[in-house]
């Protein structure tokens, strides 16, 4: 196999001399962990709120308006999420720390790890050369939660269905296109349930024919 070129447009990673690579990697780590969490944040408000998942959040902030202002060089980003900053994400979850709390560590573990994380937020933010321990008190905690966010991930795969359906905002949106609908035939106990006609159609109703 041959080696293709890079293209030329393609994103590489500049050295420059008086950035510190450490301060670099800090950066790139925050926005990973920020990512992901924008993303458990919409999933799981989603499941509890349904379409009303975003009503703690200001569609129209002073952050979207001025990035939107900016014609001349539009994003993509349109999400009101995407606009939140740190300290409303953890608001959000601390508001449902129910939907959370299987995901992350003991509440009074998570809360002071965070406001480590958001002080190192606040160093690479602002350009100060911070702590010599920062990255790696960054990659531990990041390490600490790794088992949390495939919890995540790996949650919304399971098999075991919704009982009942429509006690869940997502499972009831979708609930009429579900072709083998749950039924609970008795108290407690439940069975997917389908209509199916028997009986052999007449020659005179096949399709096609007169």
């Amino acid at each position: 196999m041959t080696e293709k070129s890079p293209s030329i447009n393609a994103p590489t990673f500049e050295e420059i001399a008086e950035v510190p690579v450490q301060a670099v990697n800090t950066y790139a780590r925050l926005w990973q962990f920020e990512t992901w969490l924008r993303a458990m944040v919409y999933v799981e408000l989603r499941a509890l709120l349904g379409d009303d998942w975003a009503r703690d959040l200001n569609s129209n902030s002073s952050a979207f308006k001025a990035d939107k202002s900016l014609t001349h060089m539009p994003t993509p980003e349109m999400n009101a999420l995407s606009y939140a900053q740190l300290s409303t994400l953890t608001k959000l979850i601390d508001a449902n720390w129910d939907c959370f709390s299987a995901y992350f560590p003991p509440k009074a573990i998570w809360d002071a790890k965070l406001q480590e994380v958001s002080q190192i937020r606040h160093r690479v933010a602002h350009f100060r050369v911070g702590h010599e321990d920062d990255l790696a008190r960054l990659k531990q905690f990041l390490r600490d939660i790794d088992t949390g966010f495939w919890r995540f991930c790996t949650s919304y795969n399971a098999a075991a269905p919704i009982l009942p359906q429509d006690n869940n905002l997502v499972a009831k949106q979708f609930l009429p296109l579900d072709p083998l609908p749950w039924a609970e035939i008795e108290p407690g106990k439940w069975a997917q349930v389908v209509a199916c006609h028997t009986s052999t159609p007449s020659p005179g109703n096949r399709l096609g024919t007169a």
